[in-house]
């Protein structure tokens, strides 16, 4: 019996629960929307290379990055169900400024030798293909919060070379050996959205969003010299888009 009692509480729950979604008035908009702001991001590039000569392992980090104002838009999908709203939103973004980089940087080998070597960094992106859902939550009739996430869709690509001196572990600049990485495909980057709205209109929203992107790779390595050594390049991507803009809803 008691069994039985508590079976019929569950289902009562569960019906209340039921009966408060299909009396909740949901209304669905659909809406473009376009902004800009700045974008920065920061690539770390860390290099190891492990040989069979007198230079058994070597090693330097790299950090490359730019900022620039950048602009997005596109079109979402609202279904609202006060006090909260859930939106589907697919777009596309302007590429961060492209970086390109002539520069010494000092490597070290495990016996603590040290030499400046020459470094060529170019990197390239391309406009990304943006999808997302956001939940918000209106906290009066004009103004509502949101969080979100979705994945950008960007081709990235990467020439990193420098004059390899790591089989001569103690001259640098007189080698003319170099090793050269590269990196050339679509990455699915996560991303992490919240910001705020304010309604100025039934049809116009003005918002603002912060945006995260956080990557990690490793990029091909062409090295012929030595079929027994190994070059492996990792590198981190993260980026933070800050933007206004307006929505308009259809």
């Amino acid at each position: 019996m008691i069994g039985v009692a508590k079976m019929g509480s569950s289902t009562k729950r569960v019906s209340s629960l039921a009966l408060l979604i299909l009396t909740t008035s949901i209304h669905a908009q659909t809406y473009i929307f376009g902004n800009f702001g700045l974008s920065g991001y920061s690539n770390k590039y860390s290099l190891t290379y492990t040989g069979t000569t007198t230079t058994n392992v070597i090693s330097h980090n790299t950090k490359t990055g730019d900022a620039s104002f950048g602009a997005s838009g596109g079109i979402g999908h609202r279904l609202n169900f006060l006090p909260y709203y859930i939106s589907l939103e697919a777009g596309t973004q302007t590429s961060p400024n492209q970086f390109e980089d002539n520069s010494k940087v000092t490597a070290t080998t495990t016996d603590g030798t040290t030499a400046l070597t020459v470094l060529s960094i170019t990197e390239k992106f391309s406009n990304p293909i943006i999808a997302q859902i956001k939940l918000g939550y209106a906290m009066s009739k004009r103004m509502n919060v949101f969080i979100g996430g979705g994945i950008e869709l960007a081709k990235f690509e990467l020439a990193y070379e420098h004059l390899d001196f790591s089989r001569f572990a103690t001259t640098s600049s007189t080698s003319t050996t170099t090793f050269t990485a590269t990196y050339d495909k679509t990455q699915r980057l996560p991303r992490f959205v919240a910001g705020a709205e304010y309604a100025i209109t039934p049809q116009i929203t003005w918002f603002t969003t912060l945006t995260y992107l956080n990557k990690s790779s490793i990029a091909a390595v062409a090295d012929t010299n030595l079929s027994t050594d190994t070059q492996e390049l990792k590198f981190s991507r993260k980026q933070i888009n800050g933007r206004i803009g307006v929505v308009y809803f259809i």
